[in-house]
């Protein structure tokens, strides 16, 4: 809270820089210490129930882990960012992050209510493993007047790598590419599934056990039995 303020207080892009990194290290940080507690509360929760844990511990330790693992991941998200415009002409070939970036031709087509610019944008890696192939599209809308950028994504469980392209009026054979390599992006999901997953079983172990509470005793004693 008060990084933000001072933010938004000082609006200076050096402060702009150091408050982006300090934030980065907190949540670091706090996704650490968030992921260390909780296997110290499951180990110690293991031990107290022998190897038996209620539903609603299972659902705290899901919970609670997937919010680290969110909080770690939005760390690399935002530090690791990477963006870049470039233009790129047709057969032209450009070094960027670590690919090597081209394409052969402009792909136009015709749909109902507009028309299409698009590329087959090849990147190649270090090995023929880290190649992948993306299709970018730029679309005009005539009734509306309308372009529109059609970004492609490759995902993968270490970064996601977008790109999106615009025409240029002046040359038929080149394009604006605009790229984005965003890591541990999948992750930032991941969290949010395990987070929620973790709070549905909480809140099923949770009603299970005030069931249990209100049982009379000889249906409770059948069903510890059965």
């Amino acid at each position: 809270a008060i990084l933000a303020v001072g933010i938004i207080w000082l609006q200076s892009d050096f402060i702009d820089e150091v408050a982006n990194m300090a934030i980065a290290i907190l949540c670091a940080v706090a996704g650490v210490l968030l992921l260390g507690a909780t296997l110290a509360y499951g180990r110690r929760e293991w031990r107290a129930h022998h190897g038996r844990m209620p539903l609603r511990s299972y659902g705290m330790l899901l919970a609670h882990g997937g919010l680290a693992i969110f909080a770690i991941a939005a760390t690399f998200a935002s530090a690791g960012r990477f963006e870049q415009e470039m233009l790129l002409a047709a057969g032209e070939k450009k070094q960027t992050a670590g690919y090597e970036i081209s394409y052969d031709k402009i792909h136009d087509r015709q749909s109902g209510n507009y028309t299409a610019k698009s590329i087959n944008l090849r990147f190649t890696g270090i090995t023929a493993s880290d190649g992948f192939t993306l299709e970018p599209e730029s679309r005009f809308y005539a009734v509306r007047r309308m372009e529109t950028a059609e970004s492609s994504i490759h995902s993968t469980l270490a970064r996601d790598v977008y790109a999106a392209i615009s025409p240029l009026p002046d040359r038929s054979d080149a394009l604006l590419l605009r790229l984005y390599i965003v890591p541990a992006a999948t992750w930032l999901w991941l969290g949010f599934v395990i987070t929620g997953f973790g709070g549905i079983l909480a809140a099923v172990g949770y009603f299970r056990s005030n069931e249990k509470q209100y049982l009379p005793k000889n249906a409770l004693s059948d069903e510890q039995d059965a």
